[in-house]
C-alpha cells in the first residue's frame, strides 16, 4: 500500500484553520489525510475538488474518530474543543488541538483527565515557540545574555478580512468565549515559555473598534502578567479590520542604567541570519 508507514490523520473542520491543517497534511510525506469530518458537506467536496485529493469524509465527527486514523487533528470553533478532544481520546487518538484548549478552565480540566486516563498523546496549536527566532531569543535569556529584564512587551495586531466564515462565531460569546483566545493566546503561550509559569493577571478589555459585523466578546485587550519570577508583562491584542499588522512580537527590556551602555558593544547576533544591530550610547 502507497500509505504503509504513514500516520493516518483525520481532520474535524474544514473551515479557514483547518484547510491549512489539510493543506500541511497533504505536504507531509510522512502522513495521510485520511478522513475529514465537517457538518458542511460541499465544504469537504469543494476542498477535495480544489486539491485533487480524495479521502472519506463525515458530517458526524464521531464517525470520523471510529475509522481507521492514528490521531486527529480538531480545527473547529473553540466551544467544541473539549467534547471532541474527550470523544477522541476515548477513541485512543492522539491529538492536536487548536488554540485554545477550550473556553473554561474545567473543561480544560475535563480534557487533560481524559487525555491522562487514555494515555494519548496531545498538543496545543501554539507553535510560535518552535520558531527559531522565539527559540533564539529564549536561548540568549537562558544564557543570560539578555540580562535579567524586569518587563516584556507582547502585541498581537492581526487583520482577519471581514468577509471569512470565521466572523459567524468568532465573536460569540458562547461560542468563542473571546477573541483573547484567538490569536492573543500565541503571546501568552511565548511570556510563559520564556519566563514560566503565570501566578497573577488583570485585564481590560472592551468594543472599541467600528466594524461591520459587530462582535460580542471584544475587540481590543490589554492584559497585565505577573510571571511567578516576579518579571511584569505587558500583552496587548488588537483584533480589527483596522488592524493590517499580522504575528506576534516580544520585546526584552534589560534593567540598563541610562549612560552606561557601551557603543562598542554588538547585539547578540542570530547564529544563522546574523539577525541583530548595533548597540547605541543613550543620550544623557
Amino acid at each position: 500500500m502507497k500509505d504503509r508507514g504513514k500516520i493516518r490523520l483525520g481532520l474535524v473542520g474544514i473551515g479557514w484553520i483547518g484547510s491549512e491543517h489539510a493543506r500541511n497534511i497533504l505536504a507531509n510525506p510522512g502522513a495521510v489525510l485520511a478522513g475529514i469530518a465537517d457538518t458542511r458537506p460541499q465544504a469537504m467536496a469543494d476542498f477535495q475538488k480544489k486539491h485533487g485529493v480524495e479521502c472519506s469524509t463525515y458530517t458526524d465527527y464521531r464517525q470520523l474518530l471510529k475509522s481507521d486514523i492514528d490521531a486527529v487533528v480538531i480545527a473547529s470553533p473553540n466551544k467544541q474543543h473539549a467534547e471532541m478532544c474527550i470523544a477522541a481520546a476515548r477513541h485512543g487518538r492522539h491529538i492536536y488541538c487548536e488554540k485554545p484548549m477550550a473556553i473554561t478552565a474545567a473543561d480544560c480540566r475535563r480534557i487533560r483527565e481524559a487525555v491522562e486516563k487514555a494515555r494519548v498523546k496531545y498538543l496545543i496549536g501554539y507553535h510560535r515557540r518552535l520558531n527559531p527566532l522565539y527559540q533564539h531569543a529564549k536561548n540568549l535569556l537562558d544564557e543570560g545574555k539578555l540580562g535579567k529584564p524586569f518587563m516584556i512587551e507582547s502585541d498581537y495586531l492581526h487583520y482577519v478580512p471581514g468577509n471569512l466564515d470565521i466572523w459567524s462565531w468568532l465573536g460569540k460569546n458562547n461560542i468563542a468565549g473571546s477573541i483573547l483566545h484567538a490569536g492573543g493566546g500565541h503571546n501568552v503561550d511565548l511570556i510563559r515559555f520564556c519566563l514560566g509559569d503565570i501566578k497573577e493577571v488583570s485585564c481590560f478589555k472592551g468594543i472599541l473598534l467600528p466594524r461591520k459585523i459587530q462582535v460580542e466578546t471584544e475587540d481590543t485587550a490589554i492584559v497585565m502578567f505577573t510571571p511567578s519570577g516576579g518579571m511584569k508583562v505587558l500583552s496587548q491584542l488588537m483584533s480589527s479590520p483596522a488592524s493590517q499588522v499580522k504575528g506576534s512580537l516580544m520585546t526584552f527590556i534589560p534593567p540598563t542604567p541610562c549612560g552606561s551602555g557601551d557603543s562598542t558593544q554588538q547585539t547578540p547576533r542570530h547564529p544563522k541570519t546574523g539577525a541583530g544591530q548595533k548597540a547605541v550610547r543613550p543620550e544623557n
